[in-house]
């Protein structure tokens, strides 16, 4: 892989921005150009209803791509002078996104920012040679993006912040929050959460064994079902929930945001860090 490449496991929102503009800039500055326009590609799960909608993500202090844009602006790289933003919204949905992808690919950028473990694996099925770096993703050597943290190699880069030990960790805390707890629903979509909720569901599994907590899957595979997966817990005895969240319980939080009465409901949401949008 060529240019700047590097995968981060633990990164701050000062330092994410900071190397993903050192990324971003490094693959676009690659064979330009005066007379070119580059093409800085992104996917979102958020949805894109109008040009004020994208503007707001774009030009707000406290995104994600609006943190880009300025860090990318003060390496020479102006949005409108010499490189061209283009956005996709997958809306959240396992079908849209194969589209949203195509249509990235049309455009032939020269990078494409991710923004989730789902959006990832979907960019880099479609392509080995543009450069692909993802914002987050969870256990990115075990899904095939890299071939190391240390050494990525491939068309893919970018950051990580969660291990599969910390499924046991969130158990922990339920435990330390609600010391009575009796069972735990770990809601999530086995469609898009990595390795179909395995990934965190091992660890989760152990430290219920050694606590004594009985932990029961609650996975849905569309945003109707989440009520009803919610709803199992809000009776005794005595529950709490883990959402292990990715872009699809990400797009539909309000759903799930407010359980039932009577349900403790803790979430453990995985991002760059606890400050960064979903977006």
């Amino acid at each position: 892989m060529t240019g700047r490449s590097f995968v981060s496991s633990a990164v701050n929102r000062r330092g994410f921005i900071r190397l993903a503009t050192a990324s971003v800039a490094g693959w676009i500055a690659l064979g330009a150009t005066p007379d070119r326009m580059r093409i800085v590609a992104s996917l979102t799960a958020l949805p894109l209803d109008d040009e004020l909608t994208r503007r707001g993500m774009i030009d707000s202090a406290s995104s994600r791509l609006g943190n880009l844009v300025a860090g990318l602006r003060q390496r020479g790289w102006v949005e409108g002078v010499n490189f061209r933003l283009e956005l996709r919204s997958t809306f959240g949905a396992p079908d849209r996104l194969k589209m949203a992808v195509q249509e990235l690919l049309d455009l032939k950028p020269d990078v494409i920012l991710t923004g989730s473990t789902i959006e990832t694996a979907a960019v880099l099925a479609a392509t080995k040679t543009i450069p692909v770096v993802f914002a987050t993703a969870n256990d990115p050597v075990g899904n095939g993006f890299v071939e190391s943290l240390a050494h990525p190699r491939g068309n893919a880069t970018g950051f990580t912040n969660s291990s599969a030990e910390m499924g046991g960790k969130w158990l922990q805390l339920i435990r330390e929050a609600v010391p009575d707890v009796a069972r735990v629903g770990i809601l999530f979509n086995p469609a898009t959460t990595p390795r179909g909720g395995r990934f965190f569901l091992e660890s989760i599994e152990q430290e219920a064994a050694a606590s004594g907590v009985s932990v029961i899957p609650a996975p849905v595979n569309a945003p109707a079902e989440i009520d009803d997966a919610v709803k199992r817990f809000s009776e005794l005895p005595k529950a709490a929930m883990v959402a292990l969240v990715d872009s699809f319980l990400g797009s539909t939080a309000r759903r799930w945001s407010r359980p039932p009465p009577n349900t403790a409901c803790p979430r453990s949401i995985r991002s760059i860090t606890s400050s960064m949008p979903a977006g």
